[in-house]
């Protein structure tokens, strides 16, 4: 059962114009064009990560570090609930009342770009998915992947 994560940085405006990550999950068994609308309610809300300013850290850079670590502690934090589920399985009622041994896997993150930089530890102004050169990001022309293990491995 490939589950599909998203999340958008939303104010919210009744704590005092706080910020906040919401992560909303949906099953990627739901076809796309019923999973894409808000009024169809496949989108469930599993959690919210605040966002601090932490002003306790000194240097721009350290603050940049620490809040990206913060939000993947917490994303690890909430998406590990699901991970030992992948591997055993859980019992799940379908819509027609037929119990099913389902495997949830985290398939696909979707956000806008300030979200994929944070998810892909990149720098602002840097591709996501391949590793073209500043000056020519929008050029129509090929660029080498990046590579999962690398990133992991540099960061």
């Amino acid at each position: 059962m490939p589950l599909i994560v998203s999340t958008d940085k939303t104010l919210l405006t009744l704590f005092c114009d706080k910020m906040a990550y919401p992560i909303y999950l949906t099953i990627g068994n739901i076809p796309k064009r019923i999973r894409g609308k808000v009024s169809s309610q496949a989108q469930i809300l599993i959690g919210y990560i605040l966002i601090t300013k932490l002003d306790c850290i000194p240097g721009i850079t350290a603050c940049r570090h620490a809040l990206t670590n913060l939000f993947h502690t917490c994303m690890q934090r909430v998406l590990g609930l699901i991970s030992s589920y992948g591997e055993t399985g859980i019992e799940m009622k379908s819509g027609n009342g037929v119990w099913w041994r389902c495997h949830p896997i985290f398939a696909s993150f979707v956000g806008d770009y300030p979200e994929q930089v944070l998810m892909t530890c990149i720098y602002n102004g840097w591709c996501p998915k391949c590793k073209v050169p500043l000056g020519q990001l929008g050029d129509y022309e090929m660029f080498p992947q990046c590579v999962q293990s690398t990133a992991i491995d540099v960061y």
